[in-house]
């Protein structure tokens, strides 16, 4: 089958509830090659479709092409009535022409071709494309190559994971056309003005063939550094996600796109941060790659798209040596909050305004890694937004990439962060209580032990009181931090209802024992665990007898400090 009727039977058999609309009959445009259909929400969006071609055989990697010029008309139609757009293809091809692509199976992937075709006349060769989601898909059903990570000659495209035919997957397209707002006729004209890939000049290594990024200004003046802290299960990661959605307007389904998250440990080095010189097998023979880390990449995706938010999160940022993780990259940390600035340092006059890192470092990998495309590095210059990159220009923040980080205060840090450090951020406590939506009201009302009519606020305000009480007894101001936060452990909805029909939540017993238990035993408790549990001598034993009969009766006076 052809690419065009690979996606149009898998739309067709997939999403029957999609009504398929008429065209009108004055177009004149081949509607075998485009179809208008009616979402659920009652939009009509266009699809339009081109089939992959093969050339080149006798190459080592054979060139991945598609023509453009039958897209245009109903491209215009959907730009005349504000209809969102979309340009598929799918490779359809002998396996044997995707050479190189072993990390995904290129027949399971729907390509989105996300360009203005307000000026597209010429075929491109989606080559670097697919190389770029070989090196970077990491077994995700979702990924976008961007401009500038590609020299095809267009924006940019996403790849799509359908399954095989056998094992359709049919939530990852459903979601790509119901949240994604590809109408690229809203961006520049000339977005697409630049020299288009052929046989003749894929090769050319003179700048005047090189594909230039047309600059246009970012609309983020403000990008935001901060650090959530606060005691275990107090809910850091959630007031993080709670700001992806609300306030930086990035839902669950697009976070693939615009966000990067990685944790730090002890054993996390600058390396994995930024990236590293890899081994990788290329037609036989072992060459030496740079693989970016999550900061380079997303770094990359910001300055290649300036109009979107990007967000690097990281993870318990106190638990690895944050200082040498970073390493010179520290230095990025001030940004501009004042009227713009100019360097010259490279000759290029570029300039840098609100948002911007106020100073620059110079790391050849990544300048080298932004400026390519393939694995083999040409050397050009690039246009990117507004700024001339080339080899001698330095590493800086731009201003629609944010940092968000969170912190365990009660952590057994193997490093800490010095004032140098977290005077370049905001720091946020997340504090420990509970508000009023459903499912915090959900959670606080859990039942730890339905029989004693016992809630995890219940439990979790009298074990806090205690071990606040013994760490003033104690004289040791640390232990504050071992308290448990709201969301320490997280409750179940049961299938029963209360009298007043409402769903009740409940912690399991076992799931209790094995998680909180410990945590006291082993942390909050674990110099003075005689004047907390009755008796007992070992975490084997206390377990035991609280999933036992005994349950709350193992700890001493447990509920004594809150009861009236």
């Amino acid at each position: 089958m052809s690419s065009k009727d690979v996606i149009k039977e898998f739309i067709a058999t997939n999403f029957q509830n999609w009504e398929k609309q008429d065209f009108p009959q004055d177009i004149d445009f081949s509607t075998s090659d485009n179809e208008l259909y009616k979402l659920d929400t009652g939009e009509i969006v266009l699809f339009s479709y081109t089939n992959v071609n093969i050339t080149g055989t006798e190459r080592a990697k054979p060139q991945i092409r598609v023509f453009l010029e039958g897209a245009q008309a109903p491209f215009a139609f959907a730009k005349e009535n504000n209809y969102r757009f979309f340009l598929f293809t799918i490779f359809t091809q002998d396996d044997s022409m995707a050479t190189g692509l072993t990390a995904f199976a290129p027949r399971n992937f729907i390509v989105s071709l996300e360009t203005n075709l307000d000026n597209e006349t010429s075929r491109r060769d989606l080559r670097s494309l697919y190389d770029y989601v070989q090196d970077n898909l990491n077994n995700k059903n979702f990924i976008r190559c961007p401009r500038g990570s590609h020299n095809a000659g267009i924006n940019q495209a996403s790849f799509i994971n359908i399954g095989d035919k056998s094992n359709r997957i049919t939530n990852v397209f459903e979601n790509y056309v119901t949240f994604f707002d590809n109408r690229p006729y809203l961006e520049s004209k000339d977005i697409n003005s630049a020299t288009p890939i052929s046989d003749e000049n894929t090769t050319e290594s003179s700048e005047e063939n090189t594909s230039r990024i047309v600059p246009s200004a970012t609309t983020f003046t403000a990008p935001e550094q901060v650090i959530y802290y606060g005691v275990p299960g107090s809910g850091k990661s959630h007031e993080i996600k709670h700001k992806l959605e609300t306030e930086y307007k990035i839902p669950e389904q697009q976070q693939d796109l615009f966000v990067e998250r990685t944790v730090f440990h002890p054993e996390y080095t600058n390396a994995d941060f930024i990236g590293q010189i890899m081994p990788k097998l290329v037609q036989g023979k072992t060459d030496f790659v740079f693989k970016p880390g999550p900061f380079t990449s997303i770094l990359k995706k910001a300055l290649c798209d300036s109009q979107n938010r990007y967000v690097l999160i990281i993870e318990e940022i106190n638990r690895g040596n944050a200082a040498a993780i970073f390493g010179e990259l520290f230095q990025l940390l001030d940004r501009i909050d004042a009227a713009s600035k100019t360097t010259s340092h490279d000759g290029s006059l570029n300039t840098y305004g609100k948002g911007w890192s106020e100073y620059f470092v110079m790391n050849s990998e990544i300048n080298n890694y932004i400026r390519d495309s393939d694995d083999t590095f040409d050397g050009k210059a690039l246009d990117i937004n507004g700024i001339h990159f080339s080899a001698n220009t330095g590493i800086r923040l731009p201003p629609n990439l944010s940092i968000l980080a969170t912190m365990n205060t009660s952590d057994q840090n193997v490093f800490t962060l010095d004032n140098a450090f977290q005077r370049r951020w905001d720091m946020k406590l997340i504090e420990n209580v509970f508000g009023d939506t459903e499912e915090e009201t959900n959670q606080r009302n859990a039942f730890v032990d339905s029989a004693k009519q016992i809630t995890w606020e219940k439990f979790q305000t009298a074990i806090n009181i205690k071990i606040c009480k013994m760490s003033e007894a104690a004289g040791l101001s640390s232990m504050e931090d071992k308290r448990l936060g709201c969301w320490f452990v997280r409750a179940e909805k049961t299938t029963e209802k209360d009298k007043d029909g409402k769903d009740i939540y409940i912690i399991r017993n076992e799931f209790f024992a094995e998680k909180v238990l410990k945590y006291l035993w082993d942390d909050a408790f674990k110099f003075c665990r005689e004047k907390v549990f009755n008796g007992y001598t070992n975490l084997e034993s206390l377990t035991r007898d609280f999933k036992g009969d005994k349950e709350f009766s193992v700890f001493k006076d447990l509920f004594s400090e809150t009861e009236n």
